[in-house]
């Protein structure tokens, strides 16, 4: 009987060192699980940090370009403008066509105005300006001209 207490007393210290080696590989694991899941939550939110920032980059990329669609529009119809204008100048018969085109005529009264008046009236004060729109499709004022 003392073989049996004896080796029953090996089979329990051996249970009890098997309970304590997994007892700390139990806490080993879940402190591996506690510092994995913080990384991955640090990832997220680095993952979230760069989201945040391309599509900040992107958004001021997209403004960049409107501002660069816009300011070329701008610089086209400009262009259109100027083309027209010296279209009229190309075509003009003789110095007194340019001078009597209404763009011509527009600017000069705007000018006089400016100088005459400290630029306070509407462009269109002069009577017989002509009739806007009339060399270069310049679209008439809001008053109207040769009031």
């Amino acid at each position: 009987m003392g073989y049996v207490l004896a080796g029953l007393s090996i089979v329990i210290v051996l249970l009890g060192a098997a309970v304590k080696v997994i007892w700390d590989e139990n806490g080993k694991l879940n402190a591996e699980k506690a510092r994995i899941e913080i990384e991955l939550s640090l990832s997220k939110a680095d993952l979230q940090q760069s989201t945040e920032n391309a599509n900040r980059m992107l958004s001021e990329k997209n403004r960049q370009l409107d501002a660069i669609r816009k300011a070329a529009e701008e610089d086209r119809a400009a262009a259109v403008e100027s083309a027209k204008i010296q279209k009229d100048i190309e075509y003009a018969t003789d110095g007194t066509s340019c001078v009597d085109s209404d763009p011509v005529r527009r600017l000069l009264r705007g000018l006089r105005n400016a100088q005459n008046y400290g630029g306070s009236l509407p462009i269109d004060q002069i009577p017989d300006a002509g009739r806007p729109g009339k060399a270069t499709g310049v679209p008439a004022t809001a008053g109207g001209a040769g009031r």
